[in-house]
């Protein structure tokens, strides 16, 4: 599955911040949601992004993303760089502890790194750690240890890699290699059915389908938030109505509110924070006609990329000049595709197509990207290709595309760590 992109735009979530009814209750409380319940409190287990968040608040790492997505220290109070970049070793902060007081020391973190590429319980995020030297050989159950990991000492840890790679503190600030306390049977402690916690944030409470309530773990300064509540809310209209009343301090904009959002009616209320996340449509390149170079060079001229993203995304997304973000690229190709659906013809015809030809286009269920692959629709039929839509579950959707029997289809890629390789290496390595 290649030739990846016929649309591309790189997303901005536009964040409302307090400008609904006076808040009640708590002043310390801040009050948010996620659209899911967390599948997992468990590092190694934790895939959906509302688990991978819920991990990172409660449990410590070696790192940390900041604001503008940069690994900073956390349990790692620094490092260095070893044998041409190939060894790292890490001094950590001796001071820290979990909720019952047991202290947070390298060879608990080593535990944990151990049991995420541990071959009795494999992980799906075991991947974050197999650069590891000797990782493959206990993955794969001929070694009885992993080679590049060692804890010297209390404070020490010392991580080899099987070759140099220079995004490899963001993988420590992933919610994979998040550290947590194991009990005997090697899964993370619990005490009254919730997680010991040792990060900033311990969980107090988890109403099933409802919320969980956070409190901070340590002392906070004037002004700070002492307690997190987070509510299940599926639906962003339910969202944006409680947000209306009072009950939420933070909206996450559907975008099709955001014109009304970003206008007169909240002036600086509204927050714009890029993610690192590129929507698509890939094309099937193993079948006829999106072999030909010519057919994909004119779906890309056919579609009017920045159209709908002032009308669909309100201008809540910027074009996509290749797979990697912006915000990661160092430079922009010297060429890019513009709306031109005269070249678009002229390419279908030098490829065979005067007329055009059918095709599918494969989403999972979606409203928003159903009404944005409507759009595309009607320029593709503008130069003659008629594309049908299909809608299927996300089991469906993925089974279609990973087996090939998509013509194309449409997705989202968002990055596990801040860097371009996370972007080029898995949508089109061959490994």
């Amino acid at each position: 599955m290649s030739g990846r992109r016929a649309l591309g735009a790189v997303a901005a979530l536009l964040l409302l911040a307090g400008c609904g009814k006076e808040p009640a209750g708590d002043p310390a409380l801040f009050r948010s949601y996620t659209t899911d319940e967390p599948q997992s409190v468990d590092p190694a287990f934790a895939v959906d992004q509302t688990s991978g968040t819920l991990v990172s608040l409660i449990y410590p790492g070696l790192f940390r993303f900041d604001a503008a997505g940069h690994p900073q220290p956390d349990l790692a109070l620094r490092w260095e760089r070893e044998e041409e970049g190939r060894r790292y070793r890490l001094h950590l902060d001796g001071s820290r502890r979990f909720d019952d007081g047991t202290a947070i020391t390298a060879p608990l973190v080593a535990r944990c790194f151990r049991r995420l590429l541990d071959p009795a319980q494999p992980s799906p995020r075991r991947w974050v750690l197999e650069r590891l030297e000797g990782a493959a050989a206990f993955r794969d159950g001929m070694a009885t240890d992993v080679a590049g990991l060692a804890a010297p000492d209390d404070s020490t840890l010392v991580l080899t890699l099987h070759s140099p790679f220079t995004p490899f503190l963001g993988l420590l600030a992933m919610p994979a290699t998040r550290v947590c306390l194991l009990d005997a049977s090697g899964k993370p402690r619990r005490v009254d059915g919730l997680p010991v916690a040792g990060g900033p944030w311990r969980l107090r409470t988890w109403d099933r389908g409802d919320r969980l309530l956070l409190e901070r773990r340590g002392p906070a300064l004037p002004g700070e938030m002492t307690g997190l509540e987070l509510r299940i809310i599926p639906q962003p209209f339910t969202a944006v109505a409680e947000f209306e009343v009072g009950n939420l301090d933070l909206l996450r904009v559907p975008l099709a509110e955001a014109e009304y959002w970003m206008g007169d009616t909240h002036p600086g209320k509204v927050l714009r924070q890029e993610q690192l996340v590129v929507s698509y449509i890939g094309l099937n390149v193993r079948k006829a006609p999106f072999d030909d170079l010519r057919v994909r060079q004119a779906l890309n001229y056919a579609v009017d990329v920045e159209a709908l993203i002032r009308t669909l995304r309100a201008h809540a997304a910027r074009r996509s000049l290749g797979p990697v973000p912006p915000a990661l690229r160092t430079a922009d190709p010297a060429e890019t595709f513009h709306y031109r659906p005269e070249r678009a013809r002229e390419l279908l015809a030098e490829a065979g197509y005067p007329d055009g030809f059918a095709m599918e286009i494969w989403q999972k269920e979606n409203p928003e990207a159903g009404r944005l692959l409507e759009a595309v629709q009607a320029y593709l039929a503008a130069v003659g290709v008629e594309a049908k839509i299909v809608v299927r579950d996300w089991g469906a959707f993925k089974d279609a595309v990973n087996q090939g029997s998509a013509d194309a289809f449409f997705l989202d890629w968002l990055a596990d760590y801040p860097d371009a390789e996370n972007f080029l290496v898995p949508l089109f390595h061959s490994r």
